[in-house]
Parts: structure tokens; C-alpha cells; sequence
């Protein structure tokens, strides 16, 4: 994936305002997109790259939270998904040679606060992200600090998404919230073997899992063109599936 042309300052402010005005990471100003254009400028991306790393958060960058995993595993990294429910995810992660448990139960993160907010009579209730993605929630916050503890390298002092949007004690806007939500790894069951060798069959964690090729937008097809964990493989076969519907044209 080829990185921003940057050859000086004054580029990197055109990117920024760019990257700002084409709304591609929502409502972000000018000086948004210019930390945007100086990221992708610093670690040599694109902004698809960026986009696929990172969340805009009230105006912060968080890590995703699969993106963090990811990287945790690719630096040596493993884990095991102990519990995964609506009352508590426990996680064991392995680096090196240390071993670490983190768990959080949604009654700890009521008790601290960060799964509540006041309402208009300034009652305290639950947060609507937290009342409908529960686990997926505690997920985030469980790999973040498990990561964090036995390798900080990899997340940079970064926040992942739902932990930057519970900084200031209300739920992100609707327009962010389908993002963060979906850019959550939800553990599952090992798919069918058939699945995960098929190059012909999407095997990448979305709406999509499962899917042959074909069926899909092409939107979606480049997308996952460009993701990281499509396997070489399944690249091949998709270009094919492209050049096929441009031939038909």
C-alpha cells in the first residue's frame, strides 16, 4: 500500500485539509486532518491504512481493538478467551514467557463508572453501547489492558476506541458508534475448515464471513483487497472475480 507523496510541510497541511473535507473519518476540522496526514506521513501508510488502524474519536485517535490484537499476536503474542459473556470476559494472554489473566465483570465497570452516564434528570444509567454490546465492550477493555501489561510496545500508549469513548462520560455519536462496534473481534467458534481454506469464501471476522466472492459488492471486494488479513490466495481470486465483472461490462 503506497504512503502519502509528502515532500513538505505544506503538503502534509493539503493532505490534512483534504483528509478533512473528504469525510472519510466523519466530522473531523482541519487540524484533525492534518494529525491524520502526519501519522500516515510518520509510520509510511495510506489513509485506507489509517482508516483500517485506527478510530476518530471525539476528535482523538484510538487503536482498534482488533487491529491491537493483531499486532499483539504478530509480535508473539497469544491468548485464550476464558469467558465471554454479558456478565464478564475473562482473557489469559502469553508473551514471552509471562502469563497474565484480566478479567472485568459489567458490575465492575458500573461500580467505576465507566459503563455509566447521567441521564437528563441526572440519574445515573447505563450507556446504550454498554446495554447492547456488553461483552463486546468488556472485550475491548480487557485486551487493552492485557496488552498494555505484557507488551506496551505494541499499543503505543494508545487507547483502544471504546475506552476513549467512555472519556468523558457519555456514548459516542451514532455515526461513530457502528464503527467502533464492528471494528470489536468477537470470539467465536473455529469456523468449518472448508471456510478457512477456500480461497473462494470471505473468512475475514464481518457481515461477510462465510460468503463466496461473487456475491459481494465490489466495494467490498477492493476493500478486502487491502485488508491485512486476506490471504494471498483469496486476493488472487478475487482480482479475478474483478477483472471478470470489468470484462462483462
Amino acid at each position: 500500500m503506497r504512503p502519502l507523496p509528502i515532500n513538505s510541510f505544506a503538503d502534509l497541511q493539503a493532505f490534512g485539509k483534504e483528509i478533512a473535507l473528504s469525510q472519510m473519518f466523519g466530522q473531523i476540522n482541519i487540524s484533525q486532518g492534518f494529525i491524520i496526514a502526519m501519522t500516515c506521513y510518520q509510520e509510511g501508510i495510506s489513509p485506507t491504512e489509517f482508516a483500517n488502524r485506527y478510530d476518530i474519536i471525539s476528535g482523538k485517535i484510538a487503536k482498534k481493538s482488533k487491529r491491537l490484537l493483531g499486532e499483539f499476536q504478530q509480535a508473539g503474542g497469544k491468548y485464550t478467551v476464558d469467558t465471554y459473556t454479558d456478565e464478564e470476559v475473562k482473557v489469559t494472554f502469553f508473551f514471552d514467557e509471562t502469563k497474565q489473566t484480566i478479567s472485568l465483570t459489567f458490575d465492575e465497570a458500573k461500580r467505576s463508572g465507566v459503563a455509566m452516564q447521567k441521564d437528563k434528570t441526572g440519574e445515573l444509567v447505563v450507556k446504550a453501547m454498554w446495554e447492547k454490546f456488553t461483552r463486546r465492550m468488556l472485550f475491548a477493555r480487557v485486551i487493552s489492558e492485557g496488552v498494555s501489561i505484557l507488551a506496551p510496545s505494541v499499543n503505543a500508549g494508545l487507547y483502544v476506541g471504546e475506552e476513549v469513548m467512555d472519556f468523558d462520560g457519555v456514548d459516542v455519536p451514532d455515526e461513530q458508534a457502528s464503527r467502533i462496534v464492528e471494528a470489536t473481534p468477537v470470539p467465536a467458534l473455529a469456523p468449518a475448515p472448508s471456510v478457512l481454506v477456500d480461497p473462494s469464501v470471505c473468512n475475514l471476522p464481518s457481515d461477510y464471513y462465510g460468503q463466496r466472492w461473487e456475491t459481494l459488492d465490489t466495494p467490498v471486494l477492493q476493500f478486502a483487497l487491502e485488508d491485512g488479513r486476506t490471504t494471498v490466495d483469496a486476493k488472487n481470486y478475487i482480482k479475478r472475480v474483478l477483472a471478470a465483472r470489468t470484462k462483462g461490462e
